[in-house]
């Protein structure tokens, strides 16, 4: 009986002696969804603005952050990189090596699915690469047939000013693996203390669902 009670207390609230409409409940759950999605974007774009300031001096390369439309589905730091900063008057050479060299766990997208990585510095790319495969061996080393897939990007702007770089591909074949290594470099900008670097590695890791029947 109490059991009951329970379930029905959370199943139907009594508001002004009558039942709890659902609708509204739904309506009021999706505004609540959106306010949030909108204030999560807000949110991401002011941090993305506050390492770009940092990012065009920094000592490392910066995060990437891989995006399925406006939603952060992996953030992952460098994995290897020979990169320049300039500290106290004079320029500064470092080797970044992770020697782990390990994928995240796959993050489902639907084949054919455009995804975007945020690199945020100011500073276009030199280069970027996108190299694509269906496995790893037993000792976690690629396996199959590598697929050079083709980047575009676009500068990311806020109050006028490039906060970030936008990196966009697509992954169109269904029901496999991609495990992927984005490959990038940015040049020496004369006249400035702009960080700058290459041999910059980063390793991404999604999963295609299978292709709709009928599809």
């Amino acid at each position: 009986m109490a059991t009951r009670m329970a379930a029905r207390a959370i199943s139907a609230h009594e508001i002004g002696g009558g039942a709890y409409d659902a609708k509204k409940k739904d309506r009021r759950a999706l505004v609540s969804a959106a306010a949030l999605a909108v204030a999560t974007a807000l949110a991401a774009l002011a941090i993305f603005a506050a390492q770009a300031r940092a990012g065009s001096f920094a000592k490392g390369p910066p995060q990437a952050v891989l995006m399925k439309g406006s939603y952060v589905i992996q953030v992952r730091r460098v994995e290897a990189a020979h990169w320049y900063f300039y500290e106290r008057g004079r320029w500064v050479e470092t080797h970044i090596d992770g020697f782990d060299f390990s994928y995240p766990k796959a993050e489902a997208v639907k084949a054919g699915r455009l995804l975007t990585v945020r690199l945020g510095k100011p500073q276009r790319p030199s280069t970027v690469w996108i190299t694509a495969y269906p496995r790893l061996d037993a000792n976690g080393d690629h396996a199959g047939h590598a697929q050079q897939l083709k980047p575009t990007l676009a500068r990311v702007e806020r109050g006028g000013k490039t906060i970030a770089w936008d990196v966009f591909f697509r992954v169109n074949r269904p029901d496999r693996h991609y495990y992927l290594d984005l490959s990038t470099a940015w040049e020496r900008v004369p006249g400035t203390h702009d960080s700058y670097g290459d041999q910059i590695l980063y390793l991404l890791h999604v999963r295609t669902l299978p292709a709709s029947p009928g599809a």
